[in-house]
């Protein structure tokens, strides 16, 4: 049975955006034009973003790192459930310092691979904090996202 055959698939995870409404038959033949055929196991269109399954994670670092050639553009896609991310942190006074988030993500086994940033609001010549602070991050398998209120 079909059904059968997808619960078994070990299969990754790639989403497209698109301004415009596509042909999805041209979408997977660009994809299996770069990676091989009969290799797009599902398409799930929603509201111009659409996501692509495939049989191989390899296959789906290769279309999301190297990108496809569609509508003869080079479009690069972003796979779902990446451990590797961007994490904002709002409303943080001034007075934590960077170290403490820094502290935090450590007890969950999370791993900052860079300098926290801050973004500014532009008076003038000056920049004043607004609150919000931002990190990559690694997280460890199975974890998928940090918690909201910590």
């Amino acid at each position: 049975m079909l059904e059968d055959y997808y619960k078994n698939v070990k299969n990754c995870t790639v989403k497209f955006s698109f301004d415009e409404r596509i042909n999805v038959n041209d979408l997977i033949e660009a994809i299996e034009e770069k990676i091989g055929f009969d290799t797009v196991e599902t398409v799930v269109p929603m509201n111009g973003v659409y996501e692509i399954s495939v049989n191989n994670v390899e296959y789906c670092n290769t279309i999301a790192k190297e990108g496809i050639i569609f509508k003869n553009e080079c479009v690069f896609g972003s796979t779902v459930g990446s451990k590797i991310m961007v994490v904002s942190f709002m409303h943080i006074p001034a007075y934590i310092s960077d170290d403490e988030i820094l502290e935090k993500l450590s007890l969950w086994k999370v791993e900052a691979l860079g300098e926290i940033k801050k973004r500014y609001f532009a008076h003038g010549k000056r920049h004043i904090l607004d609150g919000t602070r931002y990190v990559r991050v690694k997280f460890p398998l199975g974890v998928d996202s940090l918690p909201y209120a910590t």
